[in-house]
């Protein structure tokens, strides 16, 4: 099989040809499908279904013949999905773990992990859970240094060695490589030192954090999970709006312009500061504790 990673949905749809499956082939609201098969389950009439990599759980098989798989995205749930259609069956409880937590992890978000694995911790043994988190990691941090190529805008590029490099990687560490296992274990090390160092304030239910690295990802703090992250970007001086799940009334988006202007940008799940930056870092910590407050009261007004 060859895998097509495509920059928008047009451009897939003309790239794919012949016996097709896509995996999660999904922009926005429009979803492209496969002529034998489409894996998605985030838009239209798909949202809701399961997630790609969880068909490594149910015992059926793909349908024969597929040529072509296209896609708008690689990760861990991606990846899953193209094992199946591969022929992969998990070899052992803690495997099943595995794809049981990438799928939840893939509509919940990473930081719902430590849920996510309570509530399967009574089908599991401590043993299986420690060995799934650690996988877990080692795959994130072999795909924050090993990323994905970039097609160019309005186009679409074959990645199939990148497949075959990340399918090879995952099953190294399913199967228990000590090097990609500990590069997991040091992942998670510098995660949890991320969380602790970025910390700046809270404002009712949301974050404010501060890193040269990025940070919106961070919603957990303490125990507890907030609403919204703020982070200011040493680095680039700039800020960053995220929303831990959407809420009815509250767009990062709109709170980005009503603050810095046209120049602002993103989704209403995520937005920005324009990309120029601000003066300072401490100029962009300053406008970051505003956006925060701003946040704080399209919460107070929405819920």
């Amino acid at each position: 099989m060859r895998y097509i990673l495509g920059s928008s949905a047009e451009s897939l749809r003309v790239a794919l040809e012949g016996r097709t499956a896509t995996i999660e082939a999904e922009f926005g609201s429009d979803v492209v499908e496969g002529s034998l098969l489409t894996l998605a389950h985030h838009a239209g009439e798909y949202q809701g279904k399961p997630a790609p990599c969880l068909r490594l759980l149910e015992g059926d098989r793909p349908p024969e013949g597929i040529e072509v798989v296209g896609l708008s995205h690689v990760d861990l749930d991606t990846l899953g999905g193209v094992l199946w259609l591969e022929g992969h069956v998990p070899s052992n409880q803690a495997e099943r773990l595995f794809w049981r937590v990438a799928g939840a992890v893939d509509v919940q978000g990473p930081h719902r992990l430590e849920d996510i694995l309570a509530a399967a911790s009574a089908d599991f043994t401590s043993a299986e859970v420690e060995a799934a988190v650690v996988r877990v990691h080692a795959f994130w941090a072999w795909s924050q240094v090993n990323r994905a190529p970039r097609p160019p805008r309005g186009e679409s590029v074959d990645v199939t060695d990148y497949i075959r490099d990340a399918v090879l990687t995952l099953k190294r560490i399913l199967t228990g490589d000590e090097q990609l296992l500990e590069a997991g274990r040091e992942w998670l090390r510098q995660m949890e030192g991320l969380e602790t160092s970025s910390f700046v304030d809270e404002v009712e239910d949301v974050l404010v954090r501060s890193s040269d690295q990025f940070v919106n990802h961070l919603y957990r703090h303490e125990g507890r999970i907030y609403r919204a992250v703020v982070g200011c970007s040493s680095r680039f001086r700039t800020v960053t709006i995220s929303l831990e799940s959407p809420v009815d009334g509250v767009s990062a988006k709109e709170i980005a312009q009503s603050l810095w202007g046209e120049e602002a940008g993103g989704h209403p799940g995520i937005a920005g500061s324009p990309r120029s930056g601000f003066a300072s870092v401490e100029e962009a910590l300053s406008e970051a504790k505003r956006a925060a407050e701003a946040v704080a009261e399209a919460f107070r007004k929405a819920l």
